[in-house]
């Protein structure tokens, strides 16, 4: 006969779940797959549904723009620069 699960083992994914859904109404668009992109932790997810933490950029369902998490919040940049590239190309008259 399986083990049946025990509370402790369904508690863990279930307060995933709810933090989760609780950083949700402040970035609808925050989902696993994009902390797993930022290396984000529940810590993060924590801090934004207290709204301690600016939610990230919304930049679409087909990004055509980078976004970083930096010390100062988040940055976007084009497509495939860095945030300390940023102006580095850039033209002075």
């Amino acid at each position: 006969m399986a083990d049946s699960p025990t509370p402790a083992k369904d508690a863990a994914p279930a307060k995933k779940d709810d933090l989760l859904d609780a950083a949700q109404k402040m970035a609808p668009h925050v989902d696993r797959a994009f902390l797993k992109e930022h290396g984000l932790e529940d810590e993060y997810l924590e801090k934004l549904a207290r709204g301690e933490e600016p939610p990230p950029p919304y930049t679409g369902p087909d990004p055509v723009v980078d976004l970083h998490r930096t010390d100062g919040g988040w940055q976007i940049t084009p497509k495939g620069v860095k945030p300390e590239d940023v102006g580095k190309n850039a033209i002075s008259r």
